[in-house]
C-alpha cells in the first residue's frame, strides 16, 4: 500500500512538472512569436501572394490591409474569375482598392459597389459591365480604361483622370459627377452628357503640340565649334533641327483633314 501511494505521489508530481514545464515553454514560444520582427513577412510577400489574398474574397483582404496599411499592392494586370471579382456588400465588402496597382487588369462584369479606388492606378483596366456605383474613385488612374456598359451610379471621380477612357454606353451617370474630373479629347463619353468645360477642346491639345514643337524649332542649335571670336557656331545640318522640322510639317497637317473627293473636314 505504501509503495503504491508513493508510486501515485511520483506520478502526480511528475505531471505537476511536465504541466509548469509546458506552460513555460508556451509563454517561451509566444514571446518569440511576439518578438518576430514583421518586415521578415513582408519581404516573403508579393504581387503572387497579394493576388492569392485577394481571391479569398473581402473580408481577407481588408483584414489584410488593415493589418498593413502602408504596402501598395501591385495586382497589374490581374484577371481573376467571375466568382472572384464579385467583392460587393453582399460578398463581405466593400473592398478596400486605394492606391492598388490595377493597371491593365481585367475586371469585366466585377462587383466593386461602395469600393474604396481612391488613388488606384487602373490605366488600360478593363472594367465593362462592372457594377461601380457608389464607389469612390476620386485621384484614380483611368486612362484609356473600358468602362464601357458600367454601372456608375453615384460614383465619386472628384479629380480623376478619364484621359481616353471609353465612358460611351456607362450607366447612372450624371453632368455633376464630372465636376473636378480630368478628361481630353479622347475621352467617349454618353450623349446625354456634355463635356466638361475645363476640358480641353477637340483641336487645342494638337495646337498646343504644335506650339511647343515651334518653340523648339525656332531656338538655335549650336555645334560644339566655335568661331574666332569665340562664340559658338549655328549648325545649319543639325540632325535634331531637321527632326523637329519634320514633326512640325506632320502636325501642321493634321488639321484641317482634307479626303479626297469629300472636300475638308
Amino acid at each position: 500500500m505504501r509503495n503504491r501511494n508513493a508510486y501515485v505521489f511520483a506520478l502526480t508530481f511528475e505531471v505537476s512538472v511536465l504541466r509548469s514545464c509546458s506552460g513555460n515553454l508556451c509563454g517561451v514560444e509566444c514571446a518569440a512569436m511576439v518578438c518576430v520582427p514583421e518586415p521578415i513577412d513582408i519581404l516573403r510577400c508579393g504581387p503572387a501572394e497579394w493576388s492569392e489574398i485577394l481571391r479569398r474574397g473581402p473580408r481577407a483582404w481588408n483584414a489584410w490591409r488593415d493589418d498593413y496599411p502602408w504596402i501598395i499592392p501591385d495586382l497589374t494586370r490581374i484577371a481573376p474569375t467571375l466568382i472572384e471579382c464579385q467583392l460587393g456588400p453582399l460578398s463581405g465588402g466593400p473592398i478596400n482598392l486605394a492606391t492598388a496597382r490595377l493597371r491593365g487588369a481585367r475586371l469585366g462584369r466585377a462587383t466593386l459597389s461602395e469600393a474604396n479606388l481612391e488613388g488606384a492606378d487602373l490605366a488600360d483596366a478593363d472594367l465593362s459591365y462592372a457594377r461601380l456605383d457608389r464607389a469612390n474613385l476620386s485621384y484614380a488612374n483611368l486612362r484609356n480604361a473600358n468602362l464601357d456598359k458600367a454601372d456608375l451610379s453615384g460614383a465619386r471621380l472628384m479629380r480623376a483622370d478619364l484621359s481616353g477612357a471609353n465612358l460611351a454606353q456607362s450607366r447612372g451617370l450624371t453632368q455633376g459627377q464630372f465636376f473636378g474630373s480630368i478628361g481630353n479629347s479622347l475621352t467617349v463619353l454618353p450623349h446625354y452628357v456634355e463635356r466638361p468645360q475645363t476640358w480641353p477642346e477637340v483641336g487645342s491639345e494638337i495646337r498646343d503640340e504644335r506650339r511647343k514643337l515651334e518653340q523648339v524649332v525656332t531656338k538655335p542649335i549650336y555645334d560644339d565649334k566655335q568661331s574666332s571670336d569665340g562664340a559658338r557656331c549655328v549648325s545649319s545640318l543639325a540632325p535634331e533641327h531637321c527632326l523637329y522640322k519634320f514633326w512640325l510639317i506632320v502636325m501642321s497637317k493634321l488639321e484641317p483633314f482634307e479626303i479626297v473627293g469629300k472636300g475638308t473636314v
